[in-house]
This record gives structure tokens, sequence and C-alpha cells, in this order.
């Protein structure tokens, strides 16, 4: 489905769920997931694309406003032996969960799951860990419906069986 630690787009997600169905896909996604959209510099110049339509109601459960062509799950699974117990995400691909963008620091934030919860703490980013658009300088516990900020890049916390849930009912994209 994804390489090891990086994100997997909406799309890429839902046709995954559709082909090998909700288990295998809830295997890989562990418990939460973060949905968002990652900057990109667009081209100048003209250009032609086409929208992937989803119905408002099942839409705006996966993310208020978010683009599913662009929107990219980042799955919160421990894939490195170091830290056992913790979660690192950040830009390098040594990290747990990698997100390449510029505003986002090489080792940028801790995580440790905890049942139905996850406690992240700011890893002495330059641009910031905030939760509910508040930076944080301690460890926050967060759960699915809380918005998570990494930098200037903005995260739905997502339990990931109700994300696989919505995805399912949305069906092949």
């Amino acid at each position: 489905m994804k390489e090891a630690g990086s994100g997997v787009s909406i799309v890429t997600l839902a046709n995954a769920i559709a082909d090998r169905g909700t288990e295998p896909v809830l295997v890989d996604l562990g418990p939460f997931a973060l949905v968002g959209e990652v900057d990109v510099e667009e081209e100048k110049g003209w250009a032609f694309s086409t929208a992937v339509m989803v119905a408002p109601h099942l839409a705006d459960q996966v993310g208020a406003g978010l683009d599913f062509d662009r929107g990219i799950v980042y799955p919160l699974v421990k894939r490195t032996v170091r830290f056992p117990t913790v979660i690192l995400v950040g830009r390098s691909s040594s990290n747990d969960v990698q997100i390449a963008h510029h505003s986002i620091s090489k080792l940028h934030a801790r995580i440790r799951v905890e049942g139905d919860v996850f406690e992240v703490e700011d890893a002495g980013s330059l641009n910031g860990t905030f939760a509910g658009g508040t930076r944080i300088t301690a460890p926050v516990t967060m759960t699915a419906g809380d918005r998570l900020g990494l930098g200037t890049q903005d995260f739905f916390v997502h339990s990931s069986a109700r994300l696989v849930d919505v995805l399912r009912r949305i069906g092949r994209l």
C-alpha cells in the first residue's frame, strides 16, 4: 500500500480498502492516523486536473474542507527499533512517520499511544507543534477528532477504524 513511514493518498487508501478489505488495511494503519494536505509548490503556467467527487456528508467525516485529491494519510505506527515505546515524527526518513515538508523539522515530535488516546510532545522543532491551534510546550493528550499542527501543516486525528469505515462507505475513488 505504501512505503514504510511515509503517507498514502486518501484515494489510494480508499482503493486498497475496496480491493483488500478492511482488516488488512487496519493492520497497516495501527490505532490512529493523521489526515491532511501537505502543501506542494505549484508550477506556474496552465494546468489541467480532475477532482474526486465524494458525498459531502462522508467527506466531512474525513476532514472538513479536505481536498481528497491532495489528502494524505499518515499512520501513527512504530516502524523502527529505536525508542520502542515512542513514535518519532519528522521530515527525516529515519522517523517512524515521515512527513516531507520544509516547515517540519527532521525530528519534529514524539508520540506515545496509550489505548484510545495518545500523548504528543514537541521534540525541539523550529516551527512548533500545535494542539487545537495552540503551540504546545509540554506533552499533550490527544484523541480522535482533535487537530494536530506540525510546523505550518494541519492534520485531523482519526481513529483508524472509523477512517477505514468511512472510506469503505465511500468506495473506490
